[in-house]
Protein backbone atom coordinates (compact mmCIF):
# COMPACT_ATOMS: atom_id res chain seq x y z
CA UNK A 1 0.00 0.00 0.00
CA UNK A 2 1.30 3.43 -0.93
CA UNK A 3 0.42 6.45 1.20
CA UNK A 4 1.14 10.03 0.29
CA UNK A 5 0.97 12.80 2.88
CA UNK A 6 1.18 16.37 1.59
CA UNK A 7 2.28 19.08 3.98
CA UNK A 8 1.26 22.67 3.40
CA UNK A 9 0.20 25.72 5.34
CA UNK A 10 -0.49 25.81 9.12
CA UNK A 11 2.61 26.03 11.37
CA UNK A 12 4.44 29.39 11.01
CA UNK A 13 7.91 28.90 9.60
CA UNK A 14 8.99 32.50 10.09
CA UNK A 15 8.96 31.96 13.87
CA UNK A 16 12.05 29.73 13.63
CA UNK A 17 15.49 31.27 13.60
CA UNK A 18 16.68 28.43 11.38
CA UNK A 19 15.13 25.66 9.32
CA UNK A 20 13.81 22.83 11.52
CA UNK A 21 15.71 19.55 11.39
CA UNK A 22 12.65 17.44 12.15
CA UNK A 23 8.89 17.79 11.91
CA UNK A 24 6.78 15.64 14.24
CA UNK A 25 3.36 14.51 13.17
CA UNK A 26 0.65 12.05 14.13
CA UNK A 27 -2.11 10.78 11.88
CA UNK A 28 -4.59 8.01 11.24
CA UNK A 29 -4.26 6.03 8.01
CA UNK A 30 -7.49 5.42 6.10
CA UNK A 31 -8.16 3.82 2.72
CA UNK A 32 -10.34 5.36 -0.02
CA UNK A 33 -13.45 3.99 1.70
CA UNK A 34 -12.64 5.88 4.86
CA UNK A 35 -11.72 2.70 6.77
CA UNK A 36 -8.78 2.66 9.15
CA UNK A 37 -5.74 0.81 7.78
CA UNK A 38 -4.34 -1.35 10.58
CA UNK A 39 -1.68 -4.08 10.64
CA UNK A 40 -0.51 -3.28 7.12
CA UNK A 41 2.84 -2.47 5.55
CA UNK A 42 2.65 0.87 3.81
CA UNK A 43 4.93 3.24 1.94
CA UNK A 44 4.99 6.89 2.85
CA UNK A 45 5.70 9.90 0.65
CA UNK A 46 6.00 13.29 2.30
CA UNK A 47 6.11 16.52 0.31
CA UNK A 48 6.40 20.15 1.35
CA UNK A 49 4.69 22.32 -1.25
CA UNK A 50 5.17 26.00 -1.93
CA UNK A 51 2.17 28.10 -1.00
CA UNK A 52 -0.75 25.75 -1.59
CA UNK A 53 -1.85 22.20 -2.42
CA UNK A 54 -1.01 22.87 -6.08
CA UNK A 55 2.34 24.57 -5.40
CA UNK A 56 5.71 23.29 -6.50
CA UNK A 57 7.53 20.82 -4.27
CA UNK A 58 10.41 22.30 -2.25
CA UNK A 59 11.17 19.03 -0.51
CA UNK A 60 10.08 15.39 -0.88
CA UNK A 61 11.05 12.03 0.51
CA UNK A 62 9.62 8.53 0.22
CA UNK A 63 9.91 5.56 2.59
CA UNK A 64 9.18 2.28 0.81
CA UNK A 65 7.54 -0.50 2.80
CA UNK A 66 9.08 0.78 6.00
CA UNK A 67 6.09 1.59 8.17
CA UNK A 68 4.01 -1.07 9.87
CA UNK A 69 0.77 0.16 11.40
CA UNK A 70 -0.09 -1.96 14.45
CA UNK A 71 -3.08 0.09 15.62
CA UNK A 72 -5.26 3.08 14.78
CA UNK A 73 -2.55 5.70 15.16
CA UNK A 74 0.60 6.26 13.18
CA UNK A 75 3.40 8.29 14.77
CA UNK A 76 6.50 8.98 12.73
CA UNK A 77 9.29 11.49 12.33
CA UNK A 78 11.16 12.59 9.30
CA UNK A 79 14.14 14.83 8.64
CA UNK A 80 13.31 17.81 6.46
CA UNK A 81 16.73 18.83 5.11
CA UNK A 82 15.02 22.05 3.99
CA UNK A 83 17.68 24.72 3.90
CA UNK A 84 17.12 28.41 4.54
CA UNK A 85 16.71 29.33 0.90
CA UNK A 86 14.09 26.61 0.38
CA UNK A 87 12.08 27.86 3.35
CA UNK A 88 12.21 31.47 2.15
CA UNK A 89 10.78 30.53 -1.25
CA UNK A 90 7.51 29.31 0.26
CA UNK A 91 4.70 31.65 -0.75
CA UNK A 92 2.79 31.16 2.51
CA UNK A 93 4.75 30.52 5.73
CA UNK A 94 2.73 27.70 7.19
CA UNK A 95 2.50 23.92 7.17
CA UNK A 96 -0.42 21.58 7.53
CA UNK A 97 -1.06 17.89 7.13
CA UNK A 98 -3.55 17.26 4.34
CA UNK A 99 -6.06 14.46 4.90
CA UNK A 100 -9.59 13.48 3.96
CA UNK A 101 -11.17 14.59 0.70
CA UNK A 102 -9.80 17.37 -1.52
CA UNK A 103 -11.93 19.38 -3.95
CA UNK A 104 -10.61 21.05 -7.10
CA UNK A 105 -9.87 24.26 -5.15
CA UNK A 106 -7.72 22.36 -2.66
CA UNK A 107 -10.26 22.55 0.18
CA UNK A 108 -9.80 19.62 2.52
CA UNK A 109 -12.86 17.88 4.03
CA UNK A 110 -12.89 15.22 6.74
CA UNK A 111 -15.07 12.22 5.95
CA UNK A 112 -17.19 9.87 8.06
CA UNK A 113 -18.66 6.42 7.52
CA UNK A 114 -22.29 6.18 8.67
CA UNK A 115 -23.83 2.77 8.14
CA UNK A 116 -22.70 1.71 4.67
CA UNK A 117 -22.31 5.25 3.38
CA UNK A 118 -19.32 7.59 3.43
CA UNK A 119 -20.10 11.30 3.80
CA UNK A 120 -18.25 14.57 3.94
CA UNK A 121 -18.31 15.93 7.50
CA UNK A 122 -18.35 19.57 6.37
CA UNK A 123 -20.40 21.64 3.95
CA UNK A 124 -19.01 22.03 0.44
CA UNK A 125 -17.02 25.22 -0.25
CA UNK A 126 -15.87 24.67 -3.81
CA UNK A 127 -15.98 27.53 -6.33
CA UNK A 128 -15.46 25.46 -9.50
CA UNK A 129 -17.01 22.45 -11.15
CA UNK A 130 -14.98 19.27 -11.36
CA UNK A 131 -13.72 20.19 -14.83
CA UNK A 132 -12.37 23.54 -13.60
CA UNK A 133 -15.17 25.81 -14.85
CA UNK A 134 -16.12 28.58 -12.44
CA UNK A 135 -19.47 28.46 -10.62
CA UNK A 136 -20.64 32.09 -10.72
CA UNK A 137 -20.77 33.86 -7.36
CA UNK A 138 -24.00 35.83 -7.71
CA UNK A 139 -24.48 38.64 -5.17
CA UNK A 140 -27.36 40.58 -6.72
CA UNK A 141 -30.78 39.45 -5.46
CA UNK A 142 -32.64 39.89 -8.73
CA UNK A 143 -29.92 38.16 -10.75
CA UNK A 144 -29.91 35.28 -8.27
CA UNK A 145 -33.65 34.74 -8.51
CA UNK A 146 -33.67 34.60 -12.30
CA UNK A 147 -30.84 32.07 -12.68
CA UNK A 148 -31.59 28.96 -14.72
CA UNK A 149 -27.99 27.72 -14.51
CA UNK A 150 -25.59 27.05 -11.69
CA UNK A 151 -24.82 29.71 -9.11
CA UNK A 152 -23.41 30.00 -5.62
CA UNK A 153 -23.03 32.51 -2.82
CA UNK A 154 -22.04 32.85 0.79
CA UNK A 155 -24.68 33.66 3.39
CA UNK A 156 -25.19 37.44 3.31
CA UNK A 157 -22.49 37.49 0.60
CA UNK A 158 -20.01 37.42 3.49
CA UNK A 159 -17.18 34.99 2.85
CA UNK A 160 -15.11 36.24 5.77
CA UNK A 161 -17.59 35.16 8.42
CA UNK A 162 -19.68 32.51 6.69
CA UNK A 163 -17.62 30.45 4.25
CA UNK A 164 -16.09 28.72 7.22
CA UNK A 165 -17.71 26.87 8.84
CA UNK A 166 -21.00 27.01 6.89
CA UNK A 167 -19.77 26.54 3.33
CA UNK A 168 -21.37 27.87 0.16
CA UNK A 169 -25.04 28.07 -0.75
CA UNK A 170 -25.65 26.53 -4.19
CA UNK A 171 -28.75 26.60 -6.33
CA UNK A 172 -30.12 23.31 -7.60
CA UNK A 173 -28.83 23.95 -11.11
CA UNK A 174 -25.27 23.81 -9.76
CA UNK A 175 -26.10 20.63 -7.85
CA UNK A 176 -27.12 18.77 -11.01
CA UNK A 177 -24.75 20.36 -13.51
CA UNK A 178 -23.15 17.69 -15.69
CA UNK A 179 -19.69 19.16 -15.05
CA UNK A 180 -19.87 17.82 -11.50
CA UNK A 181 -20.15 19.77 -8.27
CA UNK A 182 -18.54 17.18 -5.99
CA UNK A 183 -14.97 15.84 -6.30
CA UNK A 184 -14.36 12.88 -8.58
CA UNK A 185 -15.74 9.70 -7.04
CA UNK A 186 -18.34 11.63 -5.05
CA UNK A 187 -21.79 13.01 -5.79
CA UNK A 188 -24.67 15.02 -4.35
CA UNK A 189 -26.95 12.44 -2.69
CA UNK A 190 -30.31 11.56 -4.15
CA UNK A 191 -33.54 11.76 -2.15
CA UNK A 192 -33.41 7.99 -1.58
CA UNK A 193 -29.80 8.16 -0.40
CA UNK A 194 -30.80 10.71 2.22
CA UNK A 195 -33.46 8.20 3.30
CA UNK A 196 -30.77 5.55 3.72
CA UNK A 197 -28.88 7.88 6.04
CA UNK A 198 -31.81 8.86 8.22
CA UNK A 199 -33.10 5.28 8.40
CA UNK A 200 -29.68 4.08 9.56
CA UNK A 201 -29.91 6.63 12.39
CA UNK A 202 -33.30 5.47 13.62
CA UNK A 203 -35.67 7.45 11.40
CA UNK A 204 -36.64 11.04 10.76
CA UNK A 205 -37.87 11.72 14.29
CA UNK A 206 -34.45 11.21 15.93
CA UNK A 207 -31.86 11.39 13.15
CA UNK A 208 -31.51 15.17 13.31
CA UNK A 209 -30.22 15.12 16.86
CA UNK A 210 -27.72 12.44 15.95
CA UNK A 211 -26.54 14.56 13.01
CA UNK A 212 -26.31 18.01 14.63
CA UNK A 213 -23.10 19.38 16.08
CA UNK A 214 -23.52 19.78 19.82
CA UNK A 215 -23.77 22.94 21.90
CA UNK A 216 -24.66 26.52 20.98
CA UNK A 217 -21.39 27.75 19.52
CA UNK A 218 -22.94 27.53 16.06
CA UNK A 219 -26.55 26.58 16.76
CA UNK A 220 -28.86 28.93 18.64
CA UNK A 221 -30.42 27.57 21.81
CA UNK A 222 -31.82 25.07 22.59
CA UNK A 223 -30.29 22.89 19.85
CA UNK A 224 -32.62 20.23 21.08
CA UNK A 225 -31.55 16.60 21.04
CA UNK A 226 -28.11 17.31 19.57
CA UNK A 227 -25.63 14.51 20.25
CA UNK A 228 -23.79 14.26 16.92
CA UNK A 229 -23.31 10.57 17.67
CA UNK A 230 -23.26 9.90 13.91
CA UNK A 231 -20.29 12.23 13.39
CA UNK A 232 -22.14 14.05 10.58
CA UNK A 233 -21.59 17.38 12.37
CA UNK A 234 -24.44 19.32 10.76
CA UNK A 235 -24.16 23.11 11.03
CA UNK A 236 -26.94 25.68 10.53
CA UNK A 237 -25.84 27.44 7.35
CA UNK A 238 -29.30 28.80 6.51
CA UNK A 239 -30.51 29.22 2.96
CA UNK A 240 -31.08 31.74 0.17
CA UNK A 241 -34.55 32.18 -1.23
CA UNK A 242 -35.41 32.58 -4.89
CA UNK A 243 -35.95 36.25 -4.03
CA UNK A 244 -32.22 36.48 -3.33
CA UNK A 245 -32.65 37.12 0.40
CA UNK A 246 -30.94 35.04 3.09
CA UNK A 247 -32.74 33.19 5.86
CA UNK A 248 -32.23 31.17 9.06
CA UNK A 249 -28.49 30.99 9.63
CA UNK A 250 -27.73 29.63 13.14
CA UNK A 251 -31.17 28.06 13.34
CA UNK A 252 -31.58 25.78 10.31
CA UNK A 253 -29.43 23.48 8.20
CA UNK A 254 -30.72 22.92 4.65
CA UNK A 255 -29.21 20.20 2.43
CA UNK A 256 -29.98 19.67 -1.25
CA UNK A 257 -30.72 16.32 -2.78
CA UNK A 258 -30.10 15.69 -6.47
CA UNK A 259 -33.73 14.62 -7.00
CA UNK A 260 -36.26 17.01 -8.47
CA UNK A 261 -39.90 17.10 -7.42
CA UNK A 262 -41.20 18.94 -10.48
CA UNK A 263 -40.02 21.50 -13.02
CA UNK A 264 -39.71 24.21 -10.37
CA UNK A 265 -38.83 22.38 -7.13
CA UNK A 266 -36.51 19.70 -5.74
CA UNK A 267 -36.34 17.51 -2.65
CA UNK A 268 -34.20 18.63 0.29
CA UNK A 269 -33.62 17.85 3.97
CA UNK A 270 -33.52 20.28 6.84
CA UNK A 271 -32.76 20.24 10.55
CA UNK A 272 -33.50 23.00 13.05
CA UNK A 273 -32.47 24.07 16.53
CA UNK A 274 -35.85 23.35 18.18
CA UNK A 275 -36.24 19.66 17.35
CA UNK A 276 -34.29 16.42 16.93
CA UNK A 277 -36.10 15.60 13.66
CA UNK A 278 -34.90 15.59 10.09
CA UNK A 279 -37.52 17.03 7.74
CA UNK A 280 -37.97 15.89 4.13
CA UNK A 281 -39.66 18.45 1.94
CA UNK A 282 -39.98 20.06 -1.47
CA UNK A 283 -42.26 22.99 -0.58
CA UNK A 284 -40.52 26.32 -1.06
CA UNK A 285 -37.50 24.46 -2.43
CA UNK A 286 -37.32 26.37 -5.67
CA UNK A 287 -34.46 25.23 -7.85
CA UNK A 288 -33.42 28.89 -7.92
CA UNK A 289 -33.00 28.88 -4.13
CA UNK A 290 -29.74 28.22 -2.33
CA UNK A 291 -28.88 25.50 0.19
CA UNK A 292 -25.78 23.78 1.48
CA UNK A 293 -24.34 20.57 0.01
CA UNK A 294 -22.81 17.44 1.49
CA UNK A 295 -21.16 15.03 -0.91
CA UNK A 296 -21.54 11.24 -0.71
CA UNK A 297 -18.98 8.72 -1.95
CA UNK A 298 -19.97 6.86 -5.13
Amino acid sequence: MYLRIILFILIPLFGFSQAPQKINFQSILRNTNGEVVANKSVSLKISILSGSISGSSVYSETHYNTIYVPSLNLVNRFKTNVNGSDTSTMLNPYLRLASGLLDIDGNNYPIIKIGNQIWMKENLRVSRYRNGDLIPNVTDNTAWGTLTSGGRSWYNNDSTNNENPYGNLYNWYAVTDSRGLCPSGWHVPSDSEWDVLTNSLGGLSVAGGKMKSVGTTYWISPNKGATNESGFSALPGGCRGNDGNFYNILGYAFFWSATEFDNANAWYRYINHNFADVYRNYNDASKAGGATVRCLKD
